[in-house]
């Protein structure tokens, strides 16, 4: 165990200074308050099929993301770092995959 932290720290390290500063920073108005309300919407009506926001129909986006917000709503509750937890967690994701592709080629 010791052996695979000294090893990985570089992106752990990474990690949770990402997740810290999506906590810390309060959403950028107006799209990230958009985009945090539409899921609110969808927890608190339960329609999980056509995504609203403030009461009219929306569709920015697709729903998947609306869906995955909806869902750490429901596990982590209604703040700042659970409307980011979906979008941070792919970005994090990402970095890795483009390595894997860079070192293919």
């Amino acid at each position: 165990m010791h052996a695979l932290l000294r090893q990985h720290w570089p992106w752990l390290l990474l990690v949770v200074v990402t997740y810290a500063f999506s906590a810390l920073r309060p959403w950028l108005e107006p799209d990230e308050g958009r985009y945090a309300e539409v899921p609110r919407e969808m927890l608190a009506t339960g329609d999980w099929v056509t995504p609203h926001l403030n009461g009219l129909d929306y569709f920015e986006k697709p729903p998947l993301q609306y869906w995955a917000t909806a869902a750490a709503y429901s596990v982590l509750g209604v703040n700042e770092f659970s409307s980011r937890l979906y979008g941070v967690t792919l970005a994090l994701l990402s970095i890795p995959l483009a390595y894997v592709a860079a070192r293919r080629m």
